[in-house]
């Protein structure tokens, strides 16, 4: 009889484990999936503000060559250097948004981004640290009375 009983409770032991194992793989599978599709997500919406910004900035083109036009014909009839002053500053502007859009501004600042995770993390950390479960359920109770 308690070769009968130890053989069960190995079969159940084994089985248990078992059981633990399977669940343990689901969830590192729920979680993976779970980062992959937010990363997805996320990559959709820098992709829908990149366009965004790249539509943007046709129309500012469109603009800063009227103003170009404009500024150049208003030069030429009054000879008066004032009218050009707007394209200075607005150069820079056309230049940043350029590079921006269809330059490596933005791996200038993932890069820079990088960096900053690396060696100024001090500088990101939120306030009163990182939020906990005893956190959110103190919020719950305070909201609830």
């Amino acid at each position: 009889m308690g070769a009968v009983k130890s053989l069960l409770h190995s079969t159940m032991d084994e089985s248990m484990k078992k059981s633990q194992d399977a669940m343990k793989d689901m969830q590192t599978n729920t979680v993976e999936r779970q980062l992959a599709m937010q990363n997805m997500m996320r990559e959709k919406a820098m992709a829908m503000q990149l366009a965004a910004k790249r539509d943007m900035f046709l129309w500012f083109q469109a603009f800063y060559g009227t103003l170009i036009l404009g500024s150049l014909a208003a030069f030429r009839q009054t000879k008066n250097r004032k009218v050009l002053m707007p394209l200075f500053p607005l150069g820079f502007l056309y230049a940043y948004q350029a590079d921006l859009v269809y330059g490596n501004k933005v791996d200038r600042m993932r890069q820079h981004a990088e960096y900053i995770l690396k060696n100024e993390n001090d500088t990101i950390q939120l306030p009163l640290g990182m939020i906990t479960i005893s956190d959110i359920d103190e919020r719950r109770k305070e909201t609830t009375k």
